[in-house]
C-alpha cells in the first residue's frame, strides 16, 4: 500500500514538472515570436518545429494547447504566410469555443481581427473584434481579461480612427482606460494607463485641440516616469515628440525645441522607426519656420534615410499580404460566393476568349505606342477597388501632399505603398482615375509646383542657385529638376525667375 502511495506521488510530482516546464517552454517562445526586439532575431523555422511537436503531445492541457496554436498563427503572420495564420486562428477559435475557453476564444478573433485589418478587410476585422469582447464578458474576472478588455477597445479606437471618427475612438479610449485601472499588478496598470493617456493626447491633436492634447500627454508623462517597464522610455519619447507637436501649433517654439530635444537626446535603443520617422519629419517642419536652412537639411536627409530603411524592411511583406488577401478573402466566402464567381469567371473567359481575338485583328494595324497605352488603359479599367479602399488612399494621398513628402528623392510608388499599406496597382489606377496621371507624371507636378510657388511668394528663394532648388524639389541633380521644370512649365528655371522680376 505504502509502495502504491509512493508511486502515485512520484507520477502526480512528474507530471506536474512536466506541464510546468511545458508551460514554461510556451511562454519563453510566445515572447519570442510577439516581442519586436526579440522575432528580428528569431529562428522562427525551428520554432514552428517546436511548438508543432509539442501539439502532438496527448498531456497538454486545454489552455497549453491555446497557447501553442496562438503561437503558430504568430508564426505564419511573421513568415507572410497570412492565410495560413487566419486559417490556424479560425480553427483555434472554434477549437476554444467548444472547450468554453472563453478568453481564448477572444483572443483568438482578436488575432483575426488584426489581420483582417492589416489585409484593409475593415468591416469583417470590425465583426471579429466585437464579437471578442461579446465573448470576453463570460470569463472569469482576472488581470488577464482587464488587459485584454483594455487592448480589445484600444483596437476598437484604431477602427474608429480609421474612418476619422476621433471623438468616438476618444470614448474608446477611455472605456479602455477603464478597464486598465481595475489591474491588480501596480506596475503593468501605471504603464497601461499611461499609454492610453499618450494616445488620447495624439487624438486631441488630430482633433486640433491643443490644450485637451497637453492635459493628456502631461498626465502620461507623469505616470510613465513612475513606470519601471521595459518600454517606459521608448513610451516617454513619444510623449517628448508629441509634445513638441502640440507646441508648434501653439508657435511656442521654445517649448517645440525642448521637447524634440528630449527625445532627440534619449537613447537610440529608446528610440523606434516610427519615432524617429515622425520626429525627424517635425524637426524638419520646426526649421523650416525658423528659417534654419543648413538643420533643415541635415533632418531632411534623416527623414529620407528612415522612410527607405521602412521601405526596404516592409516592401517583401506588402507584397506577400497583397497576395494573401486574394487567398483570405477566397477562403472565407460563402459556398453561394463560390458558384457566382464561377459563374462570372465562366462568362469573363468567354467575353476574354472574343475580345482576345478582336485586339489581335487590331495589333496587325495599331502601332505600338497605341498597343501600351490601350494595354494599360484596359489593365486599370478592369481593376476593382472597393469605395472604402479607395477613400482610405485618397485620404492618404490628400495627407500625402499637406506634408510634402513628395519633396523626398527616394519616393518611388513601392515606398508610397508600404507607407499607405496597400499595393502600388492600386496607387496607380486610382491616380489615373482621380488626376489622369501616371505616378512619374504626379509625383514631378507636384515638386514642381512647390518650387514655382516658393519663387511667386517669397523673392528670397529667386536668389538661389538652381542647384539649390533642385534639392530642396527632391531632385538628385540640376539636369533632371531642369528637365522636369521645363516639361512641366514649357520654360527653364531660370526664364521662369526672370519673367518674374
Amino acid at each position: 500500500m505504502k509502495l502504491l502511495l509512493k508511486i502515485t506521488i512520484i507520477l502526480f510530482f512528474s507530471l506536474s514538472s512536466h506541464a510546468q516546464s511545458v508551460s514554461e517552454r510556451l511562454n519563453h517562445l510566445y515572447l519570442e515570436v510577439t516581442t519586436p526586439e526579440k522575432y528580428k532575431n528569431a529562428d522562427t523555422k525551428n520554432i514552428l518545429v517546436e511548438v508543432n511537436t509539442l501539439l502532438e503531445d496527448k498531456e497538454l492541457v486545454p489552455t497549453q494547447r491555446m497557447q501553442a496554436l496562438l503561437i503558430v498563427a504568430n508564426l505564419y503572420k511573421l513568415n507572410g504566410e497570412r492565410s495560413m495564420a487566419i486559417e490556424t486562428a479560425e480553427n483555434a477559435q472554434k477549437e476554444a469555443e467548444k472547450e468554453n475557453l472563453y478568453l481564448w476564444q477572444a483572443k483568438f478573433l482578436s488575432f483575426l481581427s488584426s489581420e483582417y485589418k492589416t489585409s484593409n478587410m475593415l468591416e469583417r476585422g470590425h465583426v471579429k473584434l466585437s464579437k471578442a469582447i461579446e465573448v470576453a464578458q463570460k470569463a472569469p474576472k482576472t488581470d488577464e481579461l482587464f488587459r485584454f478588455n483594455k487592448n480589445a477597445y484600444k483596437e476598437m479606437a484604431l477602427y474608429a480612427v480609421s474612418n476619422n471618427n476621433y471623438l468616438e475612438a476618444i470614448s474608446y479610449m477611455q472605456t479602455s482606460t477603464d478597464w486598465a485601472k481595475k489591474i491588480q499588478d501596480i506596475d503593468q496598470k501605471t504603464y497601461s494607463i499611461a499609454s492610453n493617456y499618450q494616445y488620447i493626447g495624439s487624438l486631441y491633436i488630430e482633433l486640433n485641440n491643443p490644450d485637451s492634447a497637453l492635459y493628456y500627454l502631461n498626465s502620461a508623462s507623469h505616470l510613465v516616469n513612475d513606470s519601471k517597464q521595459l518600454n517606459a522610455k521608448i513610451l516617454l519619447n513619444y510623449i517628448y515628440t508629441l509634445k513638441g507637436e502640440v507646441y508648434f501649433k501653439k508657435k511656442n517654439y521654445t517649448d517645440t525645441q525642448k521637447h524634440y530635444y528630449l527625445a532627440l537626446n534619449s537613447p537610440t535603443e529608446y528610440r523606434t522607426t516610427l519615432i524617429n520617422s515622425e520626429l525627424y519629419k517635425n524637426m524638419v517642419d520646426y526649421y523650416i519656420e525658423v528659417g534654419n536652412v543648413d538643420s533643415l537639411r541635415y533632418y531632411k536627409k534623416k527623414v529620407d534615410s528612415v522612410a527607405q530603411i521602412i521601405s526596404i524592411c516592409n516592401a517583401k511583406t506588402i507584397n506577400s499580404v497583397t497576395k494573401e488577401l486574394d487567398n483570405s478573402q477566397q477562403e472565407q466566402s460563402h459556398t453561394l460566393i463560390y458558384y457566382l464567381i464561377s459563374t462570372l469567371a465562366l462568362v469573363s473567359i468567354i467575353g476574354w476568349v472574343f475580345y482576345q481575338k478582336r485586339t489581335k485583328k487590331k495589333r496587325m494595324t495599331t502601332p505600338e505606342v497605341g498597343q501600351n497605352t490601350e494595354s494599360a488603359n484596359i489593365k486599370y479599367n478592369t481593376l476593382q477597388i472597393s469605395d472604402s479602399t479607395q477613400q482610405r488612399i485618397l485620404e492618404h494621398i490628400k495627407t500625402f501632399e499637406e506634408n510634402q513628402e513628395y519633396l523626398n528623392p527616394k519616393i518611388s510608388a513601392t515606398l508610397l505603398a508600404n507607407q499607405f499599406e496597400t499595393n502600388t496597382k492600386y496607387i496607380t489606377h486610382i491616380l489615373r482615375e482621380t488626376y489622369g496621371k501616371d505616378f512619374t507624371t504626379y509625383i514631378n507636378e507636384l515638386r514642381i509646383n512647390h518650387i514655382t510657388q516658393l519663387l511667386e511668394e517669397e523673392p528670397k528663394y529667386r536668389q538661389y542657385k538652381i542647384s539649390y532648388l533642385a534639392e530642396i524639389g527632391g531632385y538628385s541633380s540640376h539636369s533632371k529638376f531642369t528637365a522636369m521644370f521645363k516639361k512641366v512649365k514649357d520654360c527653364s528655371p531660370s526664364e521662369f525667375i526672370n519673367n518674374l522680376e
